[in-house]
């Protein structure tokens, strides 16, 4: 009988190893996962496979893959690293010169560093890969090393002002809309959405739970009037109360969503309730506090299996008897600051 250990061949009568070919360049880690891979992506993953568990030569296993290649000059393995977008910027790739997009082979375990910029938009990124460290704003950026494809875009995102006022249809800090609104509005969206809260906001009803399939930021510490984030007070938030009675957000999400200057507080059971493994959560400059009931678990952060939690400068406190992070299997968690 013979099997596979993913390093080599093993015969498990004789105990001998062998090799089987080449592993270089990490290919257990470069392998692609996702709800629903692209014919070219399971390609890849198919050539991954047979490197790895049957020691085949990755010349001979990515040839034709559109993917990756074997450079036998470096011997290398190169994958494409292919962004887009639907704005008006340039990219720039590792400091050179702005391109309208990029569509690169680059080799394993490079670093690759994308500063996109552009006028009058709130641009977000699409697809990437959640290892990839970003920044979004006024512009965005992202780096990473480079272990397997990526196939990325960014796109301006539509913002929706809201305030306490409830005035209009979010278009304007003029025709403000409500937060239970605005997370309608993000739920059917297919561009990015970035909700610009002027605080304090008080909800008057638990809004229904709402799958996201496009970034979804929820951005605070506005006084009404700006145009840009830069134009917030540094470290200024605004405060979303439940008022003792209400949760804010039970979400689903395939993309990354953000808090950024929200402190969700005073909220009936838990505050916010993850339901899919997909996308990420990041917290920046945002509080989550003041529980006023205990729940089961997870009082204020009920996280679902696989999801990824990043809180940065951020806090989680006066949870009261139901906790504060309520973590399933598989749930992967940093907080800097």
């Amino acid at each position: 009988e013979t099997t596979f250990d993913g390093v080599g061949r093993i015969d498990t009568t004789s105990g001998t190893i062998s090799s089987g070919g080449s592993m270089k360049g990490s290919i257990y880690a470069m392998r692609m996962y996702g709800v629903a891979l692209t014919a070219d992506e399971a390609r890849y993953n198919a050539a991954v496979d047979v490197v790895r568990f049957k020691g085949e030569d990755p010349a001979t296993a990515f040839d034709g893959c559109t993917l990756a290649r074997w450079n036998s000059t470096a011997d290398v393995l190169e994958v494409k690293i292919q962004v887009t977008t639907t704005g008006s910027g340039k990219f720039l790739l590792n400091g050179g010169a702005p391109v309208d997009s990029i569509d690169q082979w680059i080799a394993l375990g490079e670093d690759v560093s994308i500063v996109y910029t552009a006028t009058g938009e709130q641009p977000m990124w699409m697809d990437l890969p959640a290892y990839a460290a970003r920044e979004e704003g006024d512009g965005c950026s992202a780096s990473f090393t480079v272990s397997g494809p990526v196939t990325a875009r960014v796109a301006p995102a539509k913002i929706v002002y809201v305030d306490d006022t409830a005035s209009g249809d979010g278009s304007a800090w003029n025709a403000t809309m409500s937060w239970n609104g605005a997370l309608d509005l993000a739920a059917a969206a297919t561009q990015p959405v970035a909700i610009w809260v002027k605080g304090p906001v008080e909800l008057t009803v638990t809004p229904a739970a709402k799958t996201f399939s496009v970034p979804v930021a929820f951005r605070g510490g506005f006084a009404g009037g700006e145009t840009s984030l830069a134009a917030r007070l540094s470290g200024a938030r605004s405060v979303v109360s439940g008022k003792g009675s209400y949760n804010h957000l039970n979400f689903a999400n395939d993309e990354r969503v953000t808090f950024d200057g929200i402190s969700l507080e005073r909220m009936g059971g838990t505050a916010l309730t993850r339901t899919q493994s997909n996308g990420s959560l990041y917290m920046t400059n945002s509080a989550i506090r003041g529980l006023t009931s205990a729940t089961t678990h997870g009082a204020t952060l009920n996280g679902a299996t696989g999801a990824r939690l990043r809180l940065v400068n951020s806090e989680i406190e006066g949870c009261g008897l139901g906790g504060s992070i309520y973590a399933q299997t598989g749930l992967g968690m940093s907080a800097v600051g």
